[in-house]
């Protein structure tokens, strides 16, 4: 999502859709860069290597999901 933004940013001109991108980027890093050793860690702990995601991770993850998608939604609904 965040190439889309950055893509619209310079079709358009818009300067703002710039850090909505970088915002967007960030967080996916967030996500993937901070929680995803944190998850395989601990289904690793487990026997068998399956388990159930912890919650608030799943929350957090979900969280920043509908985040980046809401301000994707609203990249492409302003006018340019």
């Amino acid at each position: 999502m965040a190439g889309l933004l950055g893509h619209r940013a310079v079709a358009s001109g818009r300067p703002a859709f710039l850090v909505a991108a970088g915002v967007a980027a960030l967080l996916g890093l967030v996500v993937l860069g901070g929680l995803g050793p944190l998850r395989y860690r601990r289904l690793g702990d487990r026997t068998g290597g399956a388990g159930v995601a912890a919650p608030r991770m799943v929350a957090g993850a979900t969280a920043i999901v509908v985040l980046v998608g809401a301000v994707a939604a609203v990249a492409v609904v302003v006018p340019r």
